[in-house]
């Protein structure tokens, strides 16, 4: 029997039929191996790049499961990644996510991308998201849901998009047609998220991005922190001086001292530093404008009438109501606005934050860039060529004014200084055409409710309802323009309503009622001009005489950046 086994096993070994089975298996092996990779690149070739989109609901969802991953082990950070709250805080970098969380997923579930793992048919594309891999995942996340725009639905993020078990490169052998370019040229919404490493544009991928969004003529805005870790502090901050100021108020009010002339002058005082200053200087006008609008406050409720001078006039009885309302409206206005201003403040120095990581590492030029793959290196310069100079152009404007756009771009070429011209501020506006909205209805039902009525009475009523439609317009203006136009308008009205209403308005408080008639006209012709240059938009400002100027004023902070620049070369 011994001597028969060897006999035996070659025979088998020279059946043909043995060969036959060995090669099936194996062969069988290979195929299910391969079939989820062919079904994936044919669902990836099937679906074209720009609908590899992941929704806002989907990066919630990402960011439980890599959280929960981090706290069952399965996510562990890389070893010479830092161990201190900050760091924790941030996450695990990009890349760690990728190798431990978003490939194992994906390859489990057919080797597709992530996004089109959790959308099969693809989506719209909205938004294109411009990142570099180095920041914590967290970091990103954060970021990109506080600075997601409203209209947009969907965005394109490479490291979701692109499907990472299968072999990218042969996507990216021409970058004019890679995923990146067509999806950036689809996008609406164009989003670059800074981190606390590195700048983006010492990545030349990045760097073609900032290229394709230059031609294609986007709009591009850096996203910031979200805002929700300071509105907390600094409303709790706001209580103190607002505490102060009401009592000060009943103080005031319990010794019958009068000093509301005084309040609101320093009141307005307050609103312009705030407005045209930044860093400690309006942080101290903010609180102080607090203060004085929570005394005023105090002051306006304790010396309330009881009863109206003619209780036997249903009319007068209601005018005195309004009066009073209408002033008391005016008062939690100027406290909110303050409140608003301090939050655009804190959003500014967020801005000014991100431009600075942006910053980090950039030698001033994409050309100094680097590329892990030379074929990719030699690809992209071929197709920049000699537009090297518009894409730092591109990316010097972004840094600078937070923003980057082809009006931008054109301006800052044309020697204005655009430094923080991407920095929306809210305050004023949200003041300005709201609570002002309301007080034009209340003038009109005073001038009406009047028992006498004089041609003067009735062009008020004409102004105020011209008034009241073209706030309406201007709000349909502001819904509708792109993000660089609406910053523009925000500014101009800002700064006018700085320049022309407020001086009426200290002029009405010092000369009592006698210039009433100038508030009126100032509160008009504010808005008016400031609608004016809305329509005009940014690009057609710069054509008027003296638009260079006059850009300046409406773009710069601090009064010390009212002289034009240097035009960039």
């Amino acid at each position: 029997q011994t001597r028969s086994c060897p006999k035996l096993l070659i025979t088998l070994l020279q059946s043909p039929e043995m060969f036959s089975w060995l090669w099936d298996e194996r062969h069988n092996r290979t195929r299910e191996r391969r079939k989820p990779t062919d079904e994936a690149i044919r669902m990836h070739e099937s679906i074209s790049p720009e609908r590899w989109c992941v929704t806002y609901r989907d990066l919630r969802y990402l960011w439980q499961e890599v959280a929960e991953a981090i706290r069952q082990g399965e996510i562990v950070p890389d070893e010479s990644a830092s161990e201190t709250s900050e760091a924790i805080d941030y996450g695990p970098s990009i890349y760690t996510v990728n190798e431990q969380y978003i490939k194992p997923i994906t390859a489990a579930a057919g080797k597709m991308s992530w996004a089109l793992m959790m959308h099969p048919l693809g989506l719209d594309c909205d938004l294109f998201v411009s990142h570099a891999w180095q920041e914590g995942i967290f970091e990103f996340l954060s970021k990109l849901s506080a600075c997601w725009p409203y209209s947009a639905r969907n965005a394109w993020c490479c490291m979701l998009a692109n499907p990472q078990n299968l072999n990218i490169g042969s996507m990216l052998q021409c970058p004019r047609t890679s995923p990146f370019a067509l999806a950036l040229q689809a996008s609406r919404h164009m989003l670059v998220v800074p981190n606390h490493c590195k700048s983006l544009y010492t990545r030349l991928w990045c760097g073609y991005e900032a290229h394709v969004a230059s031609e294609q003529g986007k709009v591009v805005q850096l996203a910031t922190p979200p805002r929700i870790h300071y509105i907390y502090r600094s409303l709790l901050i706001a209580t103190g001086p607002i505490l102060l100021g009401l009592s000060v108020g009943i103080l005031l009010c319990y010794h019958q001292v009068d000093l509301r002339r005084e309040l609101v002058i320093l009141e307005c005082c307050a609103a312009v530093v705030s407005v045209t200053t930044s860093n400690t200087l309006c942080q101290v006008a903010n609180h102080c404008g607090l203060l004085v609008a929570a005394c005023l406050m105090s002051l306006w409720l304790s010396l309330k009438p009881t009863t109206c001078p003619d209780p036997e006039s249903t009319r007068t009885c209601f005018l005195y109501s309004a009066i009073f309302q209408a002033d008391l409206v005016w008062l939690c206005a100027t406290l909110i606005f303050f409140l608003i201003a301090e939050l655009d403040r804190k959003k500014g120095i967020d801005l000014l934050q991100a431009a600075q990581q942006l910053s980090a590492g950039y030698q001033g030029s994409i050309y100094f860039a680097s590329c892990s793959d030379e074929t990719d290196k030699e690809h992209i310069w071929a197709e920049i060529d000699d537009k090297v100079q518009d894409v730092d152009s591109s990316i010097n404007v972004l840094m600078s004014a937070g923003m980057s756009s082809p009006a931008l771009r054109n301006v800052a070429a044309a020697g204005v200084n655009i430094e923080y011209a991407g920095h929306v501020e809210y305050a004023l506006p949200s003041v300005f055409l709201r609570p002002q909205l309301v007080f034009c209805l209340a003038e009109v039902v005073e001038v009406i409710a009047r028992h006498q009525h004089t041609a003067i009475h009735w062009l008020f009523v004409l102004l105020e309802i011209v008034g009241a439609a073209a706030r309406i317009l201007f709000l349909w203006l502001l819904l509708t323009s792109p993000p660089d136009q609406k910053c523009f308008m925000l500014k101009v009205i800002t700064k006018l309503v700085t320049l022309i209403y407020l001086p009426f308005a200290l002029a009405m408080v010092i000369a009592f009622g006698e210039a009433s008639t100038l508030v009126f006209i100032g509160f008009h012709d504010s808005f008016f001009a400031a609608l004016f240059f809305a329509l005009l938009g940014i690009e057609r400002t710069l054509a008027l005489p003296f638009g260079k100027r006059l850009l300046q004023l409406f773009l710069s902070r601090d009064s010390g950046s009212l002289e034009p620049s240097t035009p960039s070369t």
